[in-house]
């Protein structure tokens, strides 16, 4: 994400908690820390947030959640210890 598309999630933020504050430097920070986001992805979490919270989001919060999928070698890894596991049918 950019610091434009930053600007837009705060807008969001803004508009549902008046007292989240908005400056510069945070707006820095955030995109920033923002950078490798999907920018759909984050306005989606944030909107979704800000449907069910009372309190302003902090980053970790509307970031999207990467899924890391499991290597092949370890759901072989799995199979084979339930295999190996006594009395164990498939």
């Amino acid at each position: 994400m950019n610091r434009d598309q930053v600007k837009e999630v705060f807008k969001i933020i803004k508009s549902v908690y008046p007292s989240f504050e908005v400056s510069s430097e945070k707006l820095d920070v955030w995109a920033r820390l923002l950078k490798e986001q999907d920018h759909k992805a984050v306005i989606n979490n944030t909107e979704g947030y800000v449907l069910n919270n009372k309190f302003p989001p902090t980053i970790t919060d509307i970031r999207e959640k990467k899924v890391e999928s499991r290597n092949r070698s370890f759901i072989d890894k799995v199979k084979q210890w339930e295999a190996d596991a006594v009395g164990f049918k498939p």
